[in-house]
């Protein structure tokens, strides 16, 4: 994995809450007291075998044993890698902070990033060249 990447999943990790990303995913999810549960999308066995851990950003099934991060679950649900994945959720933070337009200091963080990501990718580029 190069820099380039580390920084995509650092930041996708760090700013995608993973019971927002599996709720956009049309997936309904019963809040608990440190955990949510659901249907799992992998495995679709009935009753609420899926759960989401809010404390540590990681979900499991205890139908079909799947689990793992955010980025996993993208990349399972989609079937992409987990470099497709980490691109997916930006796209998906970003649509998901302009719906929200009162979380300022998360819209500046993403600003920042985005500007510190351009710049390393046309530090990549200048070494190609």
């Amino acid at each position: 994995m190069n820099d380039f990447e580390f920084n995509i999943f650092h930041h996708v990790k760090r700013n995608s809450k993973l019971e927002d990303i599996v709720e956009y995913h049309g997936i309904k999810l019963k809040r608990e007291k440190e955990y949510s549960k659901g249907t799992c999308p992998f495995c679709k066995k009935e009753g609420d075998t899926f759960t989401v851990s809010r404390k540590k950003e990681v979900f499991y099934c205890f139908g079909c044993h799947e689990g793992g991060d955010v980025i996993t679950f993208q990349a399972k649900l989609k079937e992409i890698t987990q470099v497709e994945a980490a691109y997916e959720l930006k796209e998906i933070w970003f649509e998901l902070i302009q719906k929200d337009p009162g979380d300022k200091q998360s819209l500046e963080i993403a600003k920042f990033e985005v500007k510190e990501t351009i710049e390393k990718l046309c530090g990549l580029l200048d070494m190609i060249e």
